[in-house]
């Protein structure tokens, strides 16, 4: 018959509350991006506003300033002691040429903005993509690591954590050894026994944590593929990210930052 040796059964425990966080966490974390992106939208509609406000400024200018220099042209008349047309259009000219200038400075701005809400929403959509025909998207990702996944570690845990109990809390008989408690003269198994020390713990847990993130980085491809985030919305009042925000968030004040500007 062979032995079993249970070396931490604490640290059982203790992966079962830590899968049961998890998930909660997950939850939680799902409905801050939730809200993040929101106001994300919120901030880059208003902007995309203000663009477009700006550019119907310019046309109006400009629409103006032909007007003016329209009826400029056809009020001159040909001088024959100066050789030349009066009144001079020169300044309207020139206000034209100026405000054409602001109308197409403010039409490649709004263009701008506008392309980077377009590309947004798509990315947003695909965030949000339910799944069926194809893979689910990120949020249906996480709520479904959060929800199922999670569920059913957490149950198998459960059985293990019942077995386990049974195994430390069956009856010893005469004559035999503690079941999960190896014999003195068996060295490797005495060495084994001794429960997981914090620094093992920690280390355990960073080579899973870089076992995930080396399988990502090969997941990384074709359409699946994850840019770094190069932009983040901050609170002006604390400095902070919106998740992060410890004075309240005022939606009317939020603003969007390059990563290099920070």
């Amino acid at each position: 018959m062979g032995k079993i040796y249970i070396r931490d059964s604490q640290s059982l425990a203790e992966l079962n509350n830590s899968l049961e966080y998890s998930a909660d966490s997950l939850l939680k974390i799902l409905e801050s991006v939730d809200n993040y992106l929101s106001s994300v939208r919120d901030v880059l509609n208003r902007q995309l506003g203000l663009l477009e406000q700006e550019l119907q400024a310019a046309e109006k200018a400009l629409s103006e300033a032909e007007s003016s220099l329209s009826s400029c042209l056809a009020s001159q008349k040909w001088d024959d002691d100066s050789e030349t047309y009066i009144p001079s259009c020169d300044s309207e000219e020139t206000r034209v040429s100026i405000a054409r200038d602001k109308r197409d400075e403010c039409q490649e701005k709004y263009d701008n903005g506008r392309r980077i809400v377009e590309e947004f929403e798509s990315e947003l959509s695909k965030y949000k993509e339910p799944g069926g025909f194809g893979p689910p998207g990120g949020e249906k990702t996480l709520e479904n690591l959060a929800k199922e996944h999670t569920d059913a570690a957490v149950d198998k845990m459960h059985r293990i954590l019942e077995i386990v109990e049974k195994y430390i809390n069956q009856p010893m008989h005469l004559g035999s050894k503690i079941p999960n408690k190896p014999s003195p003269d068996d060295r490797q198994n005495e060495l084994t026994y001794v429960p997981l020390t914090a620094e093992e713990k920690k280390q355990r847990f960073e080579t899973a944590k870089q076992r995930i993130l080396d399988r990502q980085k090969e997941d990384n491809r074709g359409d699946h593929k994850i840019n770094d985030a190069n932009r983040v919305i901050i609170c002006p009042t604390c400095k902070r990210p919106l998740a992060l925000c410890t004075c309240g968030n005022n939606r009317e004040y939020l603003r969007i930052i390059q990563q290099k500007d920070r």
